[in-house]
């Protein structure tokens, strides 16, 4: 069990680097005001990230929805095709992608249901950011950004940001 938590720590914080490395110098989370809900991110003005054209859009929205009803479904040999290549390689085994998407990710694995919010790409829409609201089955809501990259002519999951859950909007950060 301590090695199972290790390695998510261990992915986690992998994940954070590839994500950093991506968003570094054009997506920056700003301080929220007071007003606005914990955890949710928010784009800087002079971002090289502009809105998300319809296509782009729904093709990253189709990757998420597809990964969370695989979820839902307990198909998690279909979920992890839904991941990055990059995150895919540090996962040994789909039983092991399973542990930490339940363990980490409860409300993702076990989904009422999902609003999708605003979506942005890079000017050579390699990747998406969207963000989404998504309702657990214990009811409590998760706001999040999901960091996608093209792949062939499919979007797939780099990671997802800014996981805030609780009924206090408690912000715990996760980047996988």
């Amino acid at each position: 069990m301590k090695c199972q938590r290790f390695l998510a720590l261990f992915l986690a914080l992998v994940g954070v680097g590839l994500a950093w490395g991506i968003l570094d110098s054009q997506w920056k989370p700003l301080e929220a005001p007071a007003s606005a809900q914990a955890g949710v991110w928010q784009f800087n003005e002079t971002s090289k990230f502009a809105p998300a054209r319809s296509m782009e859009r729904s093709t990253a929205a189709q990757s998420i929805t597809a990964q969370l009803t695989a979820f839902r479904k307990d198909d998690y040999q279909t979920a992890i095709k839904y991941q990055s290549s990059d995150l895919r390689r540090h996962f040994q085994s789909v039983e092991q992608f399973r542990q930490m998407i339940t363990t980490a990710y409860p409300e993702f694995a076990h989904y009422k249901s999902i609003d999708f919010k605003d979506a942005r790409t890079d000017k050579y829409r390699n990747h998406v950011i969207m963000h989404v609201s998504l309702v657990g089955q214990d009811g409590l809501t998760i706001n999040a950004a999901y960091l996608l990259v093209k792949e062939g002519s499919q979007y797939r999951i780099q990671g997802v940001a800014g996981v805030s859950r609780g009924p206090f909007g408690n912000h715990l950060a996760r980047y996988d």
